[in-house]
C-alpha cells in the first residue's frame, strides 16, 4: 500500500476496520460503512489518512495486537507519530478488559480514536465497552442455549458440527498462544502470562483457564 510521507507529530491517523464472519452481511457493520464514517470524521477534523487496514472474518474476542492487520496499523502509526482510528469501539474489541486497556494506554499502541464518538468522554467509552462485551456474551449464551435445546430434543449435531467445534477450539488456542508469545517477548513470566490470558477472556481448547504449566508445555514445544 503506497503511503505519503508524513512528518512526526502531525494530525495523522491509520484507519483500522474489522468485521467478524457473522457480521459481514449485516447493515451498519460492513467494511465500506466503517470506512465512510472514518473518512467523514477525518475530513471534518482535518486528519490525514496514512493507511487503511482491514480484517475480514476476525472475531472481536481476539486480542487486537494478535491480529496481523491491526499490528501493521500500529507499526505504521508509530513510524510517523500518528493515531489509530476505528469506526466504533467494538471494532477494536468486544472484550471489556482489552478495550479499556487500549483506551488507558496500557498496551504498546498509539492513541485510539473512535469515529462514532470523536468527542466522547472516557466514561462514555467505558460504558460502550461494557455494552459491547454484554452483547457478545448474550450472543454466546443464546447459541449455547439453542444447542442445548436441540440436544435435549435428540438432535444429532453430526460430524460437521463436531468438526466445526474442533476447528473453533483449535483457532481459540492459536489466538491465545499468539498473545502469549507477545507477552513472553516482553519478558513476562509464565504465571503472569497465564493471568493476563485469563483476564482477557482466553480459554484452552477444552474451555478451561490457562495455567503456567499448560503454557510452558505449549510455548516450549
Amino acid at each position: 500500500m503506497a503511503r505519503r510521507k508524513v512528518s512526526k507529530n502531525t494530525n495523522a491517523v491509520a484507519i483500522y476496520l474489522r468485521v467478524s464472519t457473522e457480521e459481514q452481511g449485516k447493515s451498519g457493520l460492513g467494511i465500506e460503512a466503517q470506512l465512510e464514517l472514518c473518512k467523514s470524521v477525518c475530513e471534518g477534523y482535518g486528519y490525514e489518512i496514512i493507511g487503511v487496514y482491514s480484517e475480514l472474518g476476525v472475531s472481536g474476542k481476539i486480542q487486537p495486537l494478535a491480529r496481523p492487520q491491526f499490528q501493521l496499523a500500529v507499526d505504521a502509526a508509530k513510524k510517523v507519530g500518528a493515531k489509530i482510528m476505528v469506526a466504533k469501539l467494538d471494532r477494536l474489541s468486544r472484550n471489556l478488559h482489552q478495550a479499556t486497556g487500549f483506551l488507558d494506554g496500557i498496551y504498546d499502541c498509539p492513541e485510539i480514536l473512535i469515529a462514532e464518538n470523536p468527542g466522547a468522554s472516557m466514561l462514555e467509552l467505558r460504558l460502550k465497552a461494557l455494552i459491547a462485551q454484554e452483547e457478545r456474551d448474550m450472543i454466546s449464551n443464546r447459541t449455547k442455549a439453542a444447542l442445548a435445546v436441540r440436544k435435549s430434543q435428540g438432535a444429532e449435531l453430526g460430524k460437521a458440527g463436531r468438526a466445526s467445534a474442533t476447528t473453533k477450539a483449535r483457532a481459540t488456542t492459536e489466538e491465545a498462544i499468539a498473545r502469549a508469545k507477545q507477552l513472553l517477548a516482553q519478558n513476562y513470566g509464565y504465571q503472569k502470562i497465564a493471568e493476563v490470558l485469563n483476564d482477557e477472556g482466553y480459554q484452552t481448547s477444552r474451555g478451561s483457564s490457562w495455567t503456567k504449566q499448560s503454557l510452558y508445555k505449549r510455548l516450549s514445544a
